[in-house]
């Protein structure tokens, strides 16, 4: 069973410095991005994937040297999946065009003060859905766009140890793709240490269905062991309401 997502980061490097984000400490920006080499290699791969590529990570997608040569790949005329991505907006205006390809649009809106009073004027215009807040500008065509404030995530985060030992879904339900091919366990693995292969020789659907260790961690984590694996024992993630509902269909897969 492939994941419902594929999400793959391009860029090592972020125009933001959050205060909750581990680059504003720990996770310093490298100056490292995929190849556009080893991305065409992937998206070869993915000629019957169904699901979602987004294009989302650690760092600012659009600040890519080759961002319109990766989106120009992403979207080629025989693809059978659908495309995402996620940014902070800084590179809009200039990239428009390359924007406006794909199918989803999810702008970040964290706490800068100009982000926060250009936010302000689209809420009239919002649909609320739990935790964002999702629009469709006209200037925008057809392209959904989302608009979410990260800094009001807080729902996500679990206040004591009875809601953290919860199932997690992300590991069972999405792909994750470092700029460096890498395929790890999941985004908020920030030490870089579960890794199961590596796009640049390894099929990441072969690795997906077939690598015994990623399918057992993702096994336990859909059944509440948070124990399987060092980074879960300490995540502070819990499970949403809208999770819940699709673990049961999960676990159906993984007993």
């Amino acid at each position: 069973m492939n994941p419902i997502l594929i999400n793959i980061d391009v860029c090592g490097i972020c125009n933001e410095s959050c205060n909750y984000c581990p680059r504003s400490s720990s996770y310093p920006n490298k100056k490292e991005y995929m190849s556009v080499e080893l991305f065409t290699k992937f998206i070869n791969d993915c000629k019957d994937y169904t699901g979602f590529i987004c294009f989302t990570g650690r760092g600012e997608n659009s600040l890519n040297p080759k961002f319109k040569k990766l989106v120009e790949i992403l979207h080629s005329s025989d693809r059978k999946y659908k495309t995402r991505i996620l940014t902070n907006g800084y590179k809009l205006k200039e990239k428009y065009e390359w924007f406006n390809m794909f199918d989803s649009l999810i702008i970040n809106s964290y706490e800068s003060k100009h982000q926060m009073e250009a936010r302000k004027k689209l809420m009239p215009r919002a649909t609320h859905r739990y935790w964002d807040q999702s629009i469709e500008p006209e200037e925008w065509g057809e392209t959904p766009i989302q608009v979410q404030n990260r800094t009001e995530l807080y729902e996500r985060i679990a206040t004591d140890r009875s809601e953290i030992n919860t199932p997690c879904i992300l590991p069972a339900s999405k792909g994750w793709i470092h700029h460096d091919g890498t395929i790890q366990l999941c985004c908020n693995d920030w030490t870089d240490t579960n890794v199961y292969g590596n796009i640049a020789h390894d099929n990441f659907f072969d690795v997906w269905n077939n690598n015994e260790e990623l399918i057992k961690i993702r096994t336990e984590l859909l059944y509440g062991n948070r124990s399987a694996n060092p980074i879960c024992t300490n995540c502070n993630r819990k499970v949403t309401d809208r999770e819940e509902k699709r673990i049961g269909r999960l676990r159906q897969v993984y007993k």
